[in-house]
């Protein structure tokens, strides 16, 4: 989707990184709420501070979205459905524990309903 994230980031001389083109951590059997084996980008560790930029929105299994599971994005993008096969609330609490950001810094802006009607 276009965000327009990337040109904002342009703008301000930030580095603007896609995960999914560097390097992962495996994670393997460290909790029953987590699947078994999953990836998370070594990105979420390399940094002396990171900043979560949720946008608060609805979630269908959640029923909001907002910062906790914002950190999914860490993920590799062929194991983030592994999250909601073993439980999407326990699973993304659990990863709050791996990935531990220096701060939340949440939009404030209308939520962004995206339930069905």
């Amino acid at each position: 989707t276009k965000t327009g994230i990337a040109e904002v980031a342009e703008r301000c001389h930030a580095k603007w990184i896609l995960f999914d083109e560097h390097h992962f951590r495996t994670y393997k059997d460290i909790s029953p709420f987590l699947p078994e084996k999953f990836r998370i980008s070594e990105h979420a560790f390399l940094y002396n501070k990171t900043i979560n930029l949720p946008v608060p929105k609805t979630h269908y299994l959640t029923n909001v979205s907002i910062a906790m599971k914002n950190l999914k994005g860490f993920l590799k993008r062929e194991d983030k459905p592994l999250f909601h096969q073993v439980g999407i609330n326990e699973a993304v609490v659990e990863l709050n524990k791996i990935i531990k950001p220096f701060n939340t810094c949440i939009a404030r802006v209308p939520l962004i309903d995206t339930r069905i009607q």
